[in-house]
């Protein structure tokens, strides 16, 4: 029933006067480290609403689908995005498709081929399974519409973050 603790600047792999069994019985630890924030996060808010985790469409940084590469790498800039939602002109709130910044900068692309479609998220779906449908769909954002209204924006990303956040002792 004993525990020892230790740290260091390298993983495992990198340390070479360690003992085999060591090295890999620290390597496991890693491992169920991560296993452990997984199963907590999920027992603990992969249920939990995706409404939770949205950014409300008042606080939602886009633009326009007519702005130009320019207007959207300065804004993604100014605001550190690493996608910038869209709408269509005239329309803000209307929240439609999204462009990753990356193509952005790197592709000289026409913009409506960079457009990435919003899934539809139903309210009350738990973030869990708007994860799993934005993985399924490989869409970084997905748009939470209720009677055609857009209540706001969730990311791939931070639902993943969610997931393994560390949980807090009970």
């Amino acid at each position: 029933g004993h525990q020892a603790t230790s740290t260091s600047d390298r993983p495992p792999k990198a340390l070479a006067m360690l003992q085999d069994q060591l090295r890999s019985r620290f390597e496991w630890g890693l491992l169920a480290d991560i296993q452990n924030r997984l199963v907590g996060g999920l027992l603990n808010s992969g249920r939990a609403p995706v409404e939770s985790s949205i950014v409300p469409r008042h606080r939602i940084l886009g633009l326009p689908c007519t702005a130009s590469r320019e207007q959207l790498l300065d804004h993604a800039r100014h605001y550190g995005l690493t996608e910038v939602a869209v709408h269509p002109d005239g329309e803000p709130g209307a929240w439609f498709a999204c462009v990753r910044v990356l193509d952005l900068a790197v592709g000289d692309q026409d913009m409506q081929e960079l457009l990435i479609p919003l899934p539809r998220i139903e309210p009350g779906t738990s973030r869990l399974d708007a994860l799993m449908t934005l993985n399924e769909l490989a869409a970084p954002l997905g748009a939470v519409v209720q009677d055609d209204l857009t209540l706001g924006l969730v990311s791939r990303r931070r639902l993943a973050e969610q997931l393994f956040r560390r949980q807090a002792p009970a």
